[in-house]
């Protein structure tokens, strides 16, 4: 029997569900499926009853432990394909290319420009990818930071984009409501995104900016805070601070709109979960995120670190209801063509398994 280890957390998220999809579809097509779980957290995930699932010995397998864990895992099962997402890919592409593992993928799903990467982080890099056979990134975005800035062969890299199980959600549309959700960096842009509210609320008074990521009172999510006060627009901001994806996917679909303000992105899977729900989408006109929007279709582009754009941007969206309701019918339609587990798993569980059938 062909076998494949899958690496990734097991959590109650989007990349967990697409890795389980992948998982369940590698399982029902008659290999065998090994995980390495780095967390395993509640979650509503059915997981196919033969795919074996293993626990890393430390919370981020980066250590000597997790090194001589995955050799002993590999000599037991003798893979013919190893897959490793996030913290998890050196020990796998190191443990691979010691046990002889013929296809090693690392698969890539960030931008060096989202981070602050230090020059021997980005040497560490750069041999891991030698030691992958194959890495796959979820946008052309990243596909060219592999080639421009690892170093990676454009013919080692296969672009799969990210995915998701379309939600089953029926929530009132709140008009005035318009949503961020992501990590609280820098990079991010939330900080722009609260500049343009002023120039939102001239506007639209109602208006309500809600804000999920962070702890509610701490860190950024203070500094958002300060800043809101200063600019005279605090009454306008919502802190919800972290909530389960099931949560999210709910305070998405009854949003007027999605804000991604990020200044770098290698996808964006807060786009496509807002696409799932039928919530368009106002987002830098930066890296990735022009793959997915479709300007004035799915939502809008504006320009990167353009404050007045931004609020021009969200301020016609807020505006216009029958604009909402045909871009929120065309994301949904561009949703399911293209990031949809149904469409994209089956195309990667087809690559994957030629991989392990050329081995």
């Amino acid at each position: 029997m062909r076998t494949i280890v899958l690496s990734f957390s097991i959590t109650d998220s989007s990349v967990t569900d697409y890795f389980i999809s992948l998982a369940n579809q590698l399982a029902k097509s008659g290999m065998r499926v090994i995980v390495l779980a780095d967390r395993m957290e509640e979650h509503h995930f059915t997981i196919d009853p033969s795919v074996e699932i293993f626990r890393w010995p430390s919370p981020r397998p980066t250590k000597l432990k997790d090194l001589l864990f995955a050799v002993k895992i590999f000599l037991r099962y003798r893979p013919e394909t190893v897959l490793a997402i996030f913290s998890s890919v050196n020990i796998c592409m190191v443990a691979g290319w010691l046990m002889r593992v013929r296809n090693r993928i690392a698969w890539s799903r960030t931008v060096s420009t989202a981070f602050h990467n230090t020059a021997s982080l980005n040497r560490r890099k750069v041999l891991i990818y030698k030691l992958a056979t194959k890495v796959f990134a979820n946008s052309e975005t990243t596909c060219r930071d592999l080639t421009d800035n690892f170093g990676v062969p454009r013919n080692k890299v296969r672009i799969f984009p990210n995915a998701l199980s379309e939600p089953r959600i029926n929530e009132t549309k709140e008009p005035k409501r318009i949503q961020y959700v992501g990590r609280l960096l820098p990079e991010k842009g939330v900080d722009l995104l609260i500049e343009a509210l002023p120039e939102i609320v001239r506007h639209q008074s109602d208006v309500v900016l809600e804000i999920i990521g962070g702890r509610v009172g701490m860190g950024r999510t203070k500094h958002y805070a300060e800043i809101a006060e200063r600019l005279g627009v605090l009454d306008n901001v919502r802190f919800l601070g972290e909530l389960p994806n099931s949560q999210v996917l709910k305070r998405l679909a009854g949003a007027a709109c999605t804000i991604m303000p990020s200044f770098a992105e290698g996808f964006g899977w807060v786009i496509i979960e807002s696409f799932s729900v039928g919530t368009p989408v106002v987002g830098t006109n930066a890296t990735a995120i022009p793959e997915i929007i479709r300007d004035g279709q799915d939502g809008f582009l504006f320009r990167k670190g353009d404050k007045s754009d931004l609020a021009k941007k969200v301020i016609q969206m807020l505006s216009d209801a029958d604009l909402r309701g045909r871009m929120s019918d065309s994301c949904k339609d561009h949703f399911r063509a293209n990031f949809d587990t149904r469409v994209v798993i089956p195309q990667v569980a087809a690559y994957l398994m030629a991989d392990c059938a050329d081995s």
